[in-house]
Order: structure tokens, then C-alpha cells, then sequence
């Protein structure tokens, strides 16, 4: 099986230039045999301790990717702040100094 499926996808690898020339017929005795081993993987028997050990795998694994995500989402939040927060003091600094300028300017006039 996996020799077919590999001979039918060894199209899809080849380079571009190989592409451009005459598409490769499928042979529809060979789709119908791969049809048909696929209905028989769909028609196995699966113990319910082993689909539920699977299924448990993956809650798993979709529990860490949220987890992940939820953490990189603090991270560039954490990250957003600090830029937010040094933004506020470039602002207050430069208020402060053009204050201050202001001030001498004035006790200088008088």
C-alpha cells in the first residue's frame, strides 16, 4: 500500500520543471485498491481502553498548545507594558524639561 501511495505522491515531489510536462494518469485499478484498504483501516476494531488512551493524547496536546499560547500571549503582554511604560516616561521627561525651559526663560525676562 504505502509503495503506491508513495509512487502516486513521487509526482507531487519532482521539481518544477518536471511538472510542465505531461500530467501522470492514475491507473483506476490502483485508486480503487487504495479505496478499498482504506475502507478496511476505517473497519478495524479498536479496543475502547486504546481510543480512549488516544483520545486522552490528544486533550493533552490541545491542553499544552492553549497553555502555550496562553503564555505567550502574557509574554507579549508583559512586553507591551514595558514599551507602554517607557513610552509614559519619554513623554513625562520631555513635559518636564520643556516645563523647566519654559520656567527659566521666564525668571531670566524678569
Amino acid at each position: 500500500m504505502f509503495r503506491r501511495l508513495s509512487h502516486m505522491f513521487s509526482h507531487l515531489r519532482q521539481p518544477r520543471e518536471d511538472l510542465q510536462g505531461p500530467v501522470p494518469v492514475l491507473d483506476p485499478e490502483e485508486i480503487m485498491a487504495l479505496e478499498r484498504e482504506l475502507e478496511a483501516l476505517g473497519s478495524l476494531h479498536v479496543p475502547a481502553a486504546a481510543r480512549e488512551r488516544g483520545w486522552t493524547q490528544v486533550r493533552a496536546q490541545a491542553e499544552r498548545q492553549v497553555e502555550r499560547r496562553r503564555t505567550a500571549g502574557l509574554a507579549v503582554g508583559a512586553r507591551r507594558l514595558r514599551v507602554a511604560l517607557a513610552g509614559g516616561l519619554v513623554i513625562a521627561a520631555v513635559a518636564l524639561g520643556v516645563v523647566s525651559l519654559v520656567n527659566l526663560r521666564r525668571r531670566r525676562a524678569l
